[in-house]
């Protein structure tokens, strides 16, 4: 005796499992529209699970940041994959810098097949990717400046606090 779902006027027969009405569905979708991404340099000492490399995306409209690490650049398109699933969607518009991996061939057909739009940034406008390029900045200070306090104190905290940085 409950009452059937509502079901949304997109709703195909092809979708007819229960699709319900949700909210917050279309505001995180235009959340994601327009996203700056950009990748660390190389550590000299891996994480503890081994990473060396981490790559930060920037919401353009609400200014929200998602982290993801990854062990080589080359990883990169692994990497989008998994920012597209945490979001549940591909983003419109995707603006980055001229790095090698994000303009890999991989990463070109990805973009291509899904109509996303790529802007990449000339080579000497970094205040255009600004977002990403502030954010991996102050990362790394953070982490310096924590793994600079601790090695003097505590020198086996220094690689549990890397682990930790890893997965913030």
């Amino acid at each position: 005796t409950q009452p059937a779902p509502r079901r949304s006027p997109s709703c195909t027969a092809a979708n007819e499992r229960g699709c319900t009405r949700s909210l917050f569905k279309p505001f995180l979708k235009r959340l994601w529209e327009k996203v700056s991404v950009d990748s660390s340099g190389k550590f000299r000492t891996p994480s503890f699970r081994g990473n060396r490399y981490y790559s930060l995306f920037i919401c353009a409209k609400s200014g929200r940041k998602l982290y993801f690490a990854h062990r080589r650049k080359s990883h990169f398109p692994l990497v989008f994959l998994k920012f597209v699933a945490h979001v549940g969607c591909f983003p419109k518009v995707l603006v980055s810098d001229k790095a090698g991996e994000i303009l890999s061939k991989v990463m070109k057909t990805t973009v291509t097949a899904k109509q996303v739009k790529m802007v990449t940034v000339a080579k000497d406008e970094h205040f255009t990717n600004g977002g990403p390029e502030k954010a991996i900045q102050d990362i790394d200070n953070m982490v310096k400046c924590c793994m600079a306090d601790m090695s003097e104190t505590c020198p086996r905290i220094v690689g549990i606090l890397w682990a930790s940085m890893q997965r913030w």
